[in-house]
């Protein structure tokens, strides 16, 4: 298994960025980039509680596949914390044999600002190059989160 790490500082409020971000999910991701995201559903199990399934359904335009689904392995509100298994869609099916995302948000000394700490763990079905892809795709997507939150709610 590789695992992948990286840090994005933010300058929101740690709880209000997990608000947005995780416990309002359906309705912050297609409202931030409606250009990406189409639909956010629950499908399975409790919402936002470990095995939880979530389909995230993107534009037709966006080409690399339609949807993704995930299920949550921890969810930790408290401690802003969640960890998620990737199992079906597009070309993640068809690079990775697993692909699981540790998240969480912590806050500054302050509380004003935070920063979203991400860890991608993968196996790789096949030699590729998305690593990059995927580093790239989730610091464009906490920084479209963040500016959301700066146009709407703060």
């Amino acid at each position: 298994m590789e695992v992948m790490e990286f840090d994005i500082p933010v300058q929101q409020p740690a709880e209000l960025v997990w608000q947005s971000h995780i416990k309002n999910c359906q309705v912050t991701l297609p409202a931030a980039n409606p250009g990406h995201y189409k639909k956010v559903e629950y499908t399975e199990g409790p919402p936002l509680a470990p095995g939880g399934v979530v389909k995230i359904h993107y534009v037709e335009e966006f080409g690399h596949y339609d949807y993704i689904k995930f299920r949550w392995d921890v969810m930790d509100h408290d401690n802003y914390y969640c960890k998620l298994t990737i199992f079906d869609g597009g070309f993640i099916s068809k690079k990775f044999a697993s692909l699981v995302y540790h998240y969480s948000v912590t806050p500054s000394s302050d509380n004003l600002s935070c920063t979203m700490v991400w860890k991608i763990e993968y196996d790789d079905l096949e030699q590729h190059d998305c690593h990059d892809i995927l580093k790239e795709e989730l610091t464009k997507f906490s920084n479209i989160i963040s500016a959301h939150i700066d146009e709407t709610i703060k």
